[in-house]
């Protein structure tokens, strides 16, 4: 290893094979095969694994949730084609209106007390 590479520097400009480490795996004398071994297997493609199985199986499981998915919307839409639940939300808008109010100088003590009271409580 060149001892550019070992300082953690850039390698030697005339070693093709140093900047390739560099490139994949950040240097190292086995950094090609390092930088494989941390690399995950795509489906077991090339690795004699059951990469057809195994996109099969992942194929089924995504089918079945958006299907379940799909089934849970269309149970819970009421007749009318709509859909009705609580709303929850940050105190976003609230902050921001005190803070416009405060800018535009209309200031209301006895409101800003009620939202900041609000505010707090979430």
């Amino acid at each position: 290893m060149a001892e550019s590479e070992s300082r953690g520097s850039l390698p030697d400009a005339g070693s093709i094979a140093g900047w390739e480490r560099a490139r994949v795996n950040g240097s190292g004398p086995n950094g090609l095969k390092a930088a494989a071994a941390r690399r995950p297997a795509c489906a077991g493609a090339g690795r004699g694994g059951d990469g057809v199985a195994g996109a099969d199986a992942l194929h089924r499981k995504v089918k079945r949730a958006v299907g379940n998915s799909h089934q849970y919307f269309r149970d819970s839409q009421h007749s009318g084609g709509y859909w009705w639940g609580e709303l929850e939300s940050n105190p976003t808008m609230e902050a921001e209106y005190l803070m416009l109010s405060h800018f535009l100088d209309r200031k209301r003590p006895e409101r800003w007390r009620k939202i900041a009271n609000y505010i707090l409580g979430k």
